[in-house]
């Protein structure tokens, strides 16, 4: 977005200013996307006899790696509870959303599960339409479902031993 560009098409302005957002599919193909605008920008200071200043606005949120073996057991518990939603063994929801999440960060450290479940709306995440499609007696039910799906999960971390070795040799890999 271009915060300050001056005020009027014919006035070359003292300062100006801009705000990108980068998205990409990993954490490699962003730092390569990052460097080549970053270049494309000093190069047009350069050819406008203008400066540049670039700075980071905040936190590098990496790609999300999902536990694949925590994924197939999450799903396993969320049908046995009654949450019909689309999994990633049916062509549904995959880590690839083009959303941006912290717990990206966390999957490259430890293994992760990042699931997602679908209430019934058709627009986007963090609008005041999501806000009211949340606020529903049949959205708290998913989020309950949802959470004991999660936490059935976590029990089965906990209680079998072989399934927590097939978490840790899937994230070494």
């Amino acid at each position: 977005i271009v915060k300050e560009g001056g005020t009027a098409a014919n006035v070359i302005p003292e300062h100006t200013e801009m705000e990108f957002t980068l998205r990409a599919q990993d954490t490699k193909n962003l730092l390569v996307l990052k460097e080549k605008l970053e270049t494309c920008y000093e190069a047009a200071a350069t050819a406008t006899g203008c400066c540049v200043e670039i700075k980071d606005g905040g936190p590098l949120l990496e790609n999300l790696i999902s536990s694949m073996p925590m994924s197939k057991v999450f799903e396993a518990f969320a049908r046995a509870v009654g949450k019909l939603i689309s999994f990633p063994s049916e062509g549904g929801v995959n880590e690839n959303t083009g959303s941006s999440t912290d717990a990206g960060n966390v999957s490259h450290v430890l293994p992760t599960l990042h699931p997602y479940f679908e209430l019934k709306f058709t627009g986007f995440n963090h609008t005041a339409e999501f806000a009211k499609a949340t606020n529903t007696p049949e959205s708290f039910g998913l989020t309950l479902k949802t959470a004991k799906a999660l936490a059935l999960t976590a029990l089965e971390v906990l209680r079998d031993p072989e399934f927590l070795k097939e978490i840790k040799k899937q994230f070494e890999i």
